[in-house]
């Protein structure tokens, strides 16, 4: 009979593969689930309407979108140690994720409020009660446009989609229904009631908007990711003892 005293066990580390394809059906599934609750609870003020609201600062919407900003400022610094040798693409990456990390930490900070309503008080722009003005997306969107057009020229070409379409959606839904809204409360004296429904419906779009353009960044880079050999994985192994 064998000897089972001294017998060794060895598990073998199990992997799992995530497609990048998976990943992004999950971020829209998801964002349409909170953008679509939003418009049906908080717009009509129903049911369990705080656990939908976008417009809240420390809501479950905030921390979605700022779990996004980290995880595609995580891919970008992926993608910039993976390129070698290191070139001007890194780098671009690297401060890619440094704008990533920026725009995660304002959701919580709601800098660009406050310096919104500095700018449209002192230009006099309809909205400036709101702290609404379509200057700070105008003032950005060079910067914006040309750091996506030098990082996207060298990726393949279905991550360049990604990127240009994502950068697109969130600046879209960052500054020009912003705007929209600063129009909006700019009456609000004039029927409440109806400025406060627009409110809800726009900012619904808006924050759905802004969480689905950095959703399809973080895919865009994953894909990427992917187009240079790499691969998502979810590798489990046992625990030493």
């Amino acid at each position: 009979m064998a000897d089972t005293d001294h017998e060794e066990i060895t598990l073998a580390a199990t992997e799992a593969s995530i497609p990048a394809a998976r990943v992004r059906d999950v971020l829209v599934v998801g964002v349409f689930l909170l953008t679509v609750g939003h418009l049906l609870f908080i717009v009509p003020d129903v049911g369990p309407a705080h656990l939908f609201d976008l417009d809240r600062e420390s809501g479950p919407g905030t921390w979605v979108s700022t779990m996004l900003y980290a995880g595609a400022a995580l891919a970008a610094v992926w993608l910039a140690l993976r390129l070698r040798p290191p070139s001007a693409r890194s780098l671009g990456f690297a401060a890619m994720a440094l704008v990533l990390l920026a725009l995660g930490a304002e959701e919580v900070m709601a800098f660009h409020e406050t310096a919104s309503l500095e700018i449209a008080t002192a230009a006099d722009l309809p909205g400036a009660d709101s702290g609404g003005t379509p200057l700070m997306g105008l003032v950005l969107l060079p910067f914006f446009a040309g750091g996506t057009w030098l990082l996207a020229r060298g990726m393949s070409a279905r991550p360049r989609r990604l990127l240009a379409e994502g950068v697109g959606i969130w600046w879209v839904a960052t500054f020009a229904t912003e705007q929209l809204d600063a129009w909006n409360l700019h009456h609000v004296a004039e029927n409440p009631d109806r400025v406060l429904a627009i409110h809800q419906l726009v900012t619904g779009i808006q924050e759905g908007g802004e969480m689905l353009g950095v959703g399809l960044v973080a895919v865009a880079l994953l894909e990427e990711l992917g187009a240079l050999g790499g691969e998502l994985r979810l590798r489990v192994v046992p625990t030493p003892d």
